[in-house]
C-alpha cells in the first residue's frame, strides 16, 4: 500500500481512493431517489389547503437540495481522487529522485 509522506504527515494514497469511490457510489445513490414522491400524495389528499402548496414547495427544495448534494458530493470524490494521484505522482517522483533516476 503506498504511502506519501510529507513533513510530518503520512497519506494513504488507496485510501484517498477508496474514499473518492464511496464518495461517488453515495453520490449516484442518492442521485437515484425521488425525494418529491414522497410528497406526492399530500397536494392531491389536500387541494386548495396550505399543507398542499407547502408539500409542493418543499418538493422542489428537496429535489434541488439533493440535487446540489450529488454535484457537491461529486466534485468532493473527484477532489479526493485528485489529492490522490498528486501525492501519488509526488512520492513516485521523489522514490526516482532518491534513487538518482
Amino acid at each position: 500500500m503506498p504511502v506519501a509522506r510529507f513533513v510530518g504527515i503520512n497519506v494513504v494514497v488507496d485510501d484517498l481512493r477508496r474514499a473518492a469511490d464511496a464518495a461517488r457510489d453515495a453520490a449516484a445513490t442518492a442521485g437515484g431517489v425521488d425525494l418529491p414522491e414522497a410528497l406526492s400524495g399530500i397536494a392531491p389528499g389536500m387541494a386548495g389547503s396550505a399543507a398542499a402548496g407547502a408539500a409542493d414547495r418543499l418538493a422542489q427544495v428537496w429535489r434541488t437540495k439533493l440535487d446540489d448534494w450529488v454535484r457537491d458530493t461529486g466534485a468532493y470524490a473527484d477532489g479526493l481522487a485528485a489529492s490522490a494521484d498528486a501525492y501519488a505522482a509526488t512520492d513516485d517522483d521523489e522514490a526516482n529522485r532518491f534513487r538518482g533516476n
